[in-house]
């Protein structure tokens, strides 16, 4: 092993490789045994941009059935409500990320709620903020 990649970030690049080859089926089972309702986590598992947005909040310690709801629900209405498709706003026509809260914007107002900093309500208006100006939960709750 070099100097350079410690056995920690070693664990972590074999596990990203590993999850690239979970098939959709099986995703859909871990998900399940996590507490998803199955319609939820075949939206998450079939979908690349889903899957990995919602990865990332798991990464982050983010209560499952919480981030697929605040994903699936709550972000997902607030980017229809701007006229764009949830699925197809992750990525614009050049192939860059479209969406301005992206999965550590997210997470923060996850953990904000879930920290009952802010109540649900309250994330629902932060997050509506955060979908049209880009803006952090933390700034966006201190102001």
């Amino acid at each position: 092993m070099s100097e350079g990649l410690s056995q920690e970030n070693l664990n972590r690049l074999v596990r990203e490789l590993l999850e690239d080859f979970e098939l959709p089926e099986s995703r859909i089972h871990r998900y399940t045994e996590l507490g998803l309702p199955k319609d939820t986590a075949t939206f998450i598992a079939f979908d690349t941009n889903v899957y990995t947005f919602f990865n990332y909040l798991l990464e982050e310690d983010c209560s499952p059935k919480v981030a697929a709801l605040w994903l699936t629900g709550e972000l997902s209405a607030e980017t229809k409500d701007q006229g764009r498709e949830f699925r197809s706003a992750f990525v614009n026509e050049e192939g860059e990320v479209e969406l301005l809260v992206d999965p550590p914007k997210l997470a923060e107002l996850i953990k904000a709620v879930e920290e009952k900093r802010i109540t649900h309500a309250a994330g629902k208006e932060v997050l509506k903020e955060m979908v049209t100006s880009g803006k952090r939960a933390d700034v966006v709750i201190k102001e």
